[in-house]
């Protein structure tokens, strides 16, 4: 195993596409009763805060998390995705350690997902809430010539699917 991670170094790998912001909602009410209850209550005085819910923000989705962990294990990698501007400086920052990278970022609107995470009888179980954006129409009209100059280059592709009936959700060709 350890000579297969070897060579990945020398690898040059394209991953495709999809990027999300997850925002993680940490719940300690294992059956959400609370939670709606306070929804509800709020929803009655015509809206409101509710307090004291650990939350926090990380990037996301199939493709990012491949290129990151490939990265990370010193491949020379291409990220093909698409954002706007907010995620566009959130993969910069998140890829700034990484000298063995490239972020092809297409203009337009990665995902969102909020995330509750509850813990039940001991085990973690988290329900996410997705607005897919511009994932969901990411396409050939997407790349550009440096998008295929990279992949024509490249010593292998991963692409995510995002198809509830794949078993898999990652292509790989290397």
């Amino acid at each position: 195993m350890f000579q297969q991670l070897k060579k990945i170094k020398s690898r040059s790998i394209v991953v495709m596409h999809d990027f999300f912001i997850d925002r993680i909602v940490r719940l300690n009410d294992p059956d959400l009763n609370s939670l709606v209850s306070e929804v509800n209550a709020k929803v009655k005085v015509g809206g409101g805060s509710i307090r004291g819910i650990s939350q926090e923000e990380i990037k996301g989705g199939n493709a990012v998390n491949v290129a990151y962990a490939l990265a990370k294990l010193g491949a020379k990698i291409s990220l093909i995705t698409v954002a706007d501007d907010l995620g566009k400086s959130i993969l910069d920052n998140a890829f700034a350690p990484f000298t063995n990278k490239k972020l092809l970022i297409a203009d337009g609107k990665q995902g969102y997902t909020v995330s509750f995470e509850v813990e039940n009888a001991g085990k973690k179980a988290n329900v996410m809430v997705s607005d897919v954006g511009d994932t969901k129409n990411f396409g050939s009209e997407k790349l550009r010539k440096k998008e295929l100059d990279a992949i024509k280059r490249a010593s292998g592709t991963v692409k995510s699917k995002r198809r509830a009936s794949s078993l898999c959700p990652l292509s790989v060709n290397l």
